[in-house]
């Protein structure tokens, strides 16, 4: 995970910010989710993310969920 290696060691903090299923428009354009799909996508992203940055010895700090999601 090169994106995680120059922070390790100097207090730099990983976090996630999930996206909707939405590759081609980064998560951006509107989507229809019901609450179980939305769950299971953001459960899946942040878990990929975690095993990525405890490879790395790092712990994941924080999810930033995104503001749409608040709402």
């Amino acid at each position: 995970m090169a994106s995680g290696r120059p922070g390790r060691g100097d207090g730099v903090r990983v976090g996630a910010h999930p996206s909707l299923p939405d590759r081609e428009g980064f998560g951006r354009r509107e989507m229809t989710m019901d609450r179980a799909e939305l769950t299971a996508a953001v459960l899946y992203q942040v878990g990929a993310l975690a095993a990525f940055v405890r490879a790395e010895g790092m712990e994941l700090n924080h999810v930033k969920a995104r503001w749409t999601w608040v709402g």
